[in-house]
């Protein structure tokens, strides 16, 4: 049967200055946004990122970024589908062009759409910023059946549970307080698998609602302190621990990813 804790994202470009993916190069600045729909499906919108050589996307045509397992289908269970890249939909709501689809939990492949990057590390600024607007989410059993989304800066080689070397923030869903609703982590891993993160609380509802974003990540702050606005207000803050940021981490992509976690229920 077909896998029902599945997440599914469409995107589109916005303004800023961080190392983003949808982009049209221009000095320092990229844009992207995002849009939550299905199981758990997210719909990204312009944005804006910051990091050497940024850049910014407006998704009127396809940007071409590099992808990999990100458009499978299983015909045996357990049936796991990927179905996310670009699109030249409107979900997102600035106009029409955007990334989204279906993002389903792999225990084995990893499955991502990214641009890809000029590695980066814990020693530049980065931020990016957009929309985001959830449509669907759900989760069979807890934590290892749930359906997540990380959006951010991360590495080709290696996502993984926890992923390392990433900086960002996911989306899961979950049951509770409610059946079919989201939840959101700002989170970051080191290359040496060290990882620091902190779970917002709120509940996100699978409404179709649009939400603005923004991370920031700022290397002058002690350590590293990584900030995430919503909705035009600072919602979470979180300060890399002491020696995490001298293991450091590397980031040659930017976007968005799978959970590589198996679940235990039939179905997940």
């Amino acid at each position: 049967m077909k896998e029902e804790n599945q997440t599914v994202i469409h995107a589109c470009p916005v303004r800023g200055i961080c190392a983003d993916p949808f982009i049209k190069w221009e000095d320092a600045a990229r844009g992207f946004c995002i849009i939550v729909l299905a199981l758990l499906a997210v719909a990204i919108m312009p944005a804006t990122v910051r990091a050497l050589g940024a850049a910014h996307q407006d998704f009127s045509s396809d940007p071409q970024w590099d992808s990999r397992n990100n458009r499978i289908e299983a015909t045996t269970p357990r049936t796991v589908m990927q179905d996310f890249g670009y699109r030249s939909s409107n979900n997102a709501g600035l106009a029409a062009g955007e990334i989204g689809g279906v993002v389903d939990r792999t225990p084995l492949l990893t499955a991502s759409y990214a641009e890809v990057l000029t590695p980066l590390t814990f020693e530049q600024p980065l931020n990016f910023s957009g929309q985001l607007s959830l449509l669907q989410a759900s989760a069979t059993v807890g934590f290892t059946s749930s359906s997540d989304i990380f959006i951010g800066f991360f590495n080709a080689k290696e996502q993984g549970w926890r992923p390392p070397d990433f900086l960002g923030f996911r989306l899961r869903g979950h049951n509770e307080p409610v059946p079919n609703v989201a939840s959101l982590e700002l989170s970051y891993g080191t290359s040496v698998w060290e990882a620091g993160g902190v779970d917002w609380g709120a509940t996100i509802l699978p409404d179709g609602a649009q939400h603005s974003f923004a991370l920031d990540y700022d290397p002058s702050f002690g350590d590293g302190r990584i900030t995430l606005s919503w909705d035009g207000a600072q919602i979470l803050a979180l300060d890399l621990r002491a020696g995490h940021r001298a293991h450091g981490a590397v980031f040659d992509r930017f976007g968005i990813f799978s959970n590589q976690l198996p679940g235990v229920v039939t179905g997940n």
